[in-house]
């Protein structure tokens, strides 16, 4: 029976069967030997297809019809999807690199990260926690993948094996609170679920306040925040660099896109009784990380403690739901597009500039980058400009995001979080400079390092990216807003 013509503009109104095309394609042009250098260049008109169709939907996405009552391409999920694949994107560019080129099984290296793409674009587009479910794991079985790729390392092995114990006990607590939540609601249907929530908007029933809970403790282990965190730093510090860098972006983006989408749609209905919850991990993901950071000499570990730490700024979205602007439209999100956009270009030039660094000398440690400023000066600048926008310094994507974030929290009246979240941000200056004076302030030996063009490209655009959301934060927020 063909195709009729609404089924297949459903299926072709959204980047997923073109990516998962494309994915396909690589890992058999992967079996082919001479085809190999071939293989980043599929990759990236694939990307650039899939990211082509997101950007066309971007003036439907306001008035999305469900697809198959499943998945919701509305304007929350083209924003978070463009922003997943503009990132792999640069992260394809980092990996233009010979030590790359010469992996064996590129092809399957290349193909998982679209894979685990297309999952990520169904956590942030799903209607049902069914499809939720099936993108979390889509999305994790990739991941533990990436995460051992280098297998003749006992390092890499180690971070694979953690990240999938870890990643499988918390998928078994999102499938429990799933299934509380439809033992309780009689549905997986994101509206039918709220329509739930509102009928016992004071006083739910346990099960369902416990199935909740369990959604939220399962989402906190999904984005390492704390007190559910310690896989980060070694599953960071053992993966494959590059792997590490789309785990810390793409990964962490679609978790956080899920985390909101659901709590925002399903349960903002009765948000005061896990107000309190959010609060307590936020506050513990910006102390524990931030103050464990300080004392890393591991410049991967200090990246990923960043990430956990800015975990807890990510966070207090869910603690923004009910605010308006003055046209009375939602902001919540619009702010957390905005801290990804900057969190996500800052995360990707600085392991970039660790691959390369590692790659000359060998090692990880903050000492690798004394004397950086005399080997490559312009390597050293765009690195600085880096850490400057994660540290918040004016002017920079960085200061923006923790400014609407914190201006958000004020609003909602949490100004104990939000001195917290001031304090901490001072606290992560210390050891974001401590990149910085190793650079500049400190002399070593080393070998000269060298930026090929696709480095040059990649660090220009991210620091044009950085500055123009420092400095015109409210033009690309609004573009954010529902």
């Amino acid at each position: 029976m063909p195709i009729s013509n609404n089924l297949w503009s459903q299926l072709t109104d959204n980047p997923l069967m073109v990516l998962a095309i494309f994915g396909i394609i690589l890992m058999f042009v992967g079996l082919i030997p001479k085809m190999k250098e071939w293989l980043l260049t599929i990759g990236l008109v694939g990307l650039l297809a899939g990211w082509s169709i997101t950007l066309l939907n971007w003036e439907n996405s306001l008035t999305a019809t469900p697809i198959f009552n499943m998945l919701t391409f509305d304007r929350g999920a083209i924003v978070l999807t463009a922003i997943m694949i503009a990132t792999l994107i640069l992260i394809f560019l980092v990996t233009d690199h010979k030590s790359i080129i010469e992996m064996n099984h590129l092809g399957e290296y290349y193909a998982l990260m679209i894979f685990a793409l297309i999952g990520g674009i169904i956590m942030v587009s799903f209607k049902n926690l069914l499809m939720l479910f099936i993108g979390v794991e889509i999305l994790s079985i990739a991941s533990y993948i990436l995460a051992g790729f280098n297998k003749k390392n006992l390092l890499s092995n180690e971070a694979s094996l953690k990240y999938f114990l870890m990643g499988s006990f918390a998928s078994g607590i999102l499938l429990m609170g799933i299934t509380l939540v439809y033992g309780m609601s009689g549905s997986f249907d994101l509206e039918q679920i709220a329509a739930y929530t509102i009928m016992y908007n004071i006083h739910p029933p346990a099960l369902y306040f416990v199935g909740i809970l369990l959604l939220l403790v399962a989402f906190s282990f999904k984005v390492s925040a704390a007190p559910f965190h310690f896989w980060a730093p070694d599953v960071y510090q053992g993966a494959p660099t590059v792997s590490t860098a789309f785990m810390s972006t793409v990964v962490k983006t679609a978790a956080f896109g899920a985390f909101f989408r659901l709590f925002y749609s399903a349960f903002n209905f009765n948000s005061t009784i896990w107000n309190t919850t959010v609060i307590v991990i936020v506050a513990l993901t910006l102390i524990i990380p931030n103050l464990t950071a300080t004392r890393q000499t591991s410049f991967k570990r200090i990246l990923a403690y960043s990430g956990i730490a800015n975990a807890g700024f990510l966070m207090m979205v869910l603690l923004q739901t009910n605010l308006v602007n003055e046209n009375g439209t939602h902001i919540a999100q619009a702010n957390m597009a905005l801290y990804l956009t900057g969190y996500v270009i800052a995360n990707i030039i600085a392991f970039a500039a660790l691959f390369l660094v590692k790659d000359a000398t060998g090692s990880d440690e903050l000492e690798s980058f004394k004397g950086l400023s005399k080997r490559n000066p312009y390597l050293s600048a765009f690195l600085t400009l880096a850490m400057c926008s994660m540290a918040g310094i004016p002017a920079t994507a960085g200061f923006m995001g923790k400014y609407f974030m914190i201006s958000g929290l004020l609003q909602g009246g949490h100004l104990i979080l939000s001195i917290i979240a001031v304090l901490m941000s001072v606290v992560s200056l210390y050891y974001y400079f401590k990149v910085i004076k190793a650079m500049y302030m400190e002399e070593a030996d080393g070998a000269n390092i060298i930026l090929n063009p696709s480095y040059v490209f990649l660090f220009i655009i991210g620091i044009v990216i950085l500055f123009a959301v420092g400095l015109m934060p409210h033009y690309i927020r609004d573009l954010f807003l529902m």
